[in-house]
Protein backbone atom coordinates (compact mmCIF):
# COMPACT_ATOMS: atom_id res chain seq x y z
CA UNK A 1 0.00 0.00 0.00
CA UNK A 2 3.19 2.58 0.64
CA UNK A 3 4.11 2.43 -2.91
CA UNK A 4 0.66 3.32 -3.95
CA UNK A 5 0.43 6.21 -1.90
CA UNK A 6 3.64 7.92 -1.94
CA UNK A 7 5.70 10.12 -4.29
CA UNK A 8 7.28 8.54 -7.06
CA UNK A 9 10.88 9.54 -7.44
CA UNK A 10 10.94 11.66 -4.17
CA UNK A 11 9.71 8.09 -1.85
CA UNK A 12 11.17 5.83 -4.47
CA UNK A 13 12.67 5.10 -7.75
CA UNK A 14 10.80 3.65 -10.14
CA UNK A 15 11.63 0.41 -11.72
CA UNK A 16 13.21 -0.47 -7.66
CA UNK A 17 12.03 -3.89 -6.34
CA UNK A 18 11.13 -2.93 -2.41
CA UNK A 19 10.36 -4.99 0.74
CA UNK A 20 9.24 -3.44 3.85
CA UNK A 21 9.44 0.40 2.37
CA UNK A 22 13.59 -0.39 1.65
CA UNK A 23 15.05 -1.34 -1.59
CA UNK A 24 15.42 -5.31 -1.61
CA UNK A 25 16.60 -7.76 -4.11
CA UNK A 26 13.50 -9.88 -5.84
CA UNK A 27 13.85 -13.84 -5.23
CA UNK A 28 16.19 -15.42 -8.25
CA UNK A 29 12.73 -16.64 -9.63
CA UNK A 30 11.76 -13.41 -10.47
CA UNK A 31 14.67 -13.01 -12.79
CA UNK A 32 14.04 -16.29 -14.70
CA UNK A 33 13.44 -16.00 -18.49
CA UNK A 34 12.71 -19.64 -18.92
CA UNK A 35 10.10 -19.62 -15.89
CA UNK A 36 8.95 -15.98 -17.32
CA UNK A 37 7.90 -17.83 -20.33
CA UNK A 38 6.12 -20.59 -18.95
CA UNK A 39 4.01 -17.94 -17.22
CA UNK A 40 3.29 -16.43 -19.94
CA UNK A 41 1.73 -19.10 -22.02
CA UNK A 42 -0.16 -20.74 -19.25
CA UNK A 43 -1.57 -17.39 -19.05
CA UNK A 44 -2.39 -17.04 -22.42
CA UNK A 45 -3.98 -20.48 -22.47
CA UNK A 46 -6.31 -19.69 -19.09
CA UNK A 47 -7.81 -16.49 -21.27
CA UNK A 48 -7.99 -17.88 -24.74
CA UNK A 49 -10.97 -18.88 -26.33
Amino acid sequence: MWLATSTPGTDWTSGQYYARRKPGRPNKQANDSVLAQQLWDRSREMVSD
